[in-house]
């Protein structure tokens, strides 16, 4: 956990105590600045610089407006500025415009320590998109953080960051994999009976798994979480039953009445954020063999919009890996109520279960419906139409009930 620097007396005891920049803390008399507000190319460049470095390390803390001498903190001076917001606003530009990929979750607390004379915390966190390169002008290089400063990194630290960051979309595809084997084995005891998820009935999975997964980093409150999902339609309308678990917060659809042989669905959002979502009630009762209502796509875009609110208000942060599986569909056909030239799709599934590839997303505010198509269109496909019907002939969202 960063150091968190929020009053006049946090700052004032890195001077009593002659602390000392390390690799999370670093300490500025003020960022180099032409006139006014206005950064120095000089100025641009180390800002950039020193930013990245702490995101490709271990995150860190830049404190704007504290003098050093010797590394040690020495004056708690501040800075003046014209304009807060508009510094603020021009500093969060140059990161969004001249970082690769986007570096999210840095945050700025300004402190007032006289009158219009403030320090500015910058806090960096340790980033899992990374290694993020500084693409400003001519310059092109990546940056880490040591033990009082920066360098730039070689070839060899640079490989080693990018072979670290394929390792969390591989750890999130054995983390589906295993609780997909796990689910078909596992019992519960829910309202007084025996419960298996995916022994009974058809099913569609979802997991939404933040490259945070099995970290240790739990940032996530059920107490606080469960009145904010249980506003989302799409949650309202598939889940009845919300208790808090050890693992989280749990929501339970426990079926019709004499639906008593398993769980309709279930959702578990775990204290790191991990996902998972189990619904039911799909399986479309159109002819003998039934049908997949396709409605759960547009149920899924719903639950992702929220469940990315809630990752950008608890700070965890991207990529996440949204996965989608198809339970025990096979010989059921697609149910679609957008009617293409009058007709429903005309195959059937034939594989069980339907496991897709995982999708990521790289930041809170994509554009959801997008990244899910790649998911949503292999069913299609399963069925012989060449992609999902949601979208228009141009790949666009049309829009669902929750629009």
């Amino acid at each position: 956990m960063l150091r968190q620097f929020k009053s006049i007396e946090d700052l004032e005891r890195l001077v009593e105590n002659e602390v000392k920049e390390d690799r999370t803390i670093d300490f500025k008399a003020d960022l180099d600045r032409d006139k006014g507000d206005d950064l120095s190319k000089k100025g641009i460049s180390r800002f950039l610089e020193n930013i990245t470095a702490f995101a490709n390390a271990q995150g860190g803390v830049m404190l704007v407006g504290i003098t050093e001498e010797e590394s040690c903190a020495k004056e708690v001076k501040g800075i003046q500025v014209m304009n807060r917001d508009s510094f603020q606003l021009t500093l969060e530009n140059l990161l969004r415009d001249s970082v690769k990929p986007r570096l999210n979750g840095v945050t700025y607390d300004w402190i007032e320590i006289a009158k219009g004379t403030y320090i500015l915390a910058i806090t960096v966190p340790y980033s899992l998109q990374g290694p993020h390169v500084v693409e400003h002008g001519s310059q092109w290089r990546f940056f880490l953080r040591h033990s009082n400063g920066k360098h730039a990194m070689d070839v060899d630290e640079v490989r080693e960051a990018f072979l670290s960051r394929n390792q969390y979309r591989e750890k999130a595809i054995a983390y589906r994999n295993e609780r997909y084997r796990e689910l078909m084995n596992e019992d519960r005891y829910v309202g007084g009976s025996i419960h298996n998820d995916l022994k009974y009935g058809a099913k569609i999975l979802f997991h939404l798994v933040p490259a945070q997964h099995g970290m240790g980093m739990s940032q996530i409150d059920p107490v606080k979480l469960k009145p904010i999902l249980k506003m989302n339609k799409a949650l309202e309308k598939s889940f009845s039953i919300w208790e808090l678990s050890f693992e989280g917060l749990r929501a339970i659809d426990l079926g019709p009445q004499g639906f008593n042989y398993a769980l309709r669905g279930q959702m578990l959002v775990s204290r790191d954020g991990t996902t998972e979502l189990i619904l039911g009630d799909y399986d479309y009762p159109n002819g003998n063999e039934g049908s997949l209502h396709t409605a759960y796509e547009e149920d899924l875009v719903e639950v992702t919009r929220a469940l990315l609110q809630t990752y950008k208000e608890h700070q965890i942060q991207p990529p996440f890996f949204a996965f989608l599986t198809v339970h025990s569909f096979v010989g059921k056909k697609l149910y679609s109520r957008r009617q293409e030239s009058f007709r429903q799709p005309r195959g059937e599934i034939s594989r069980d279960p339907m496991m897709i590839p995982p999708v990521v997303f790289q930041e809170y505010d994509a554009n959801i419906p997008e990244v899910l198509k790649a998911l949503f269109d292999p069913v299609w496909n399963e069925c012989g139409e060449a992609s999902s019907w949601n979208y228009d002939e141009q790949g666009n969202w049309r829009g669902g009930i929750y629009d």
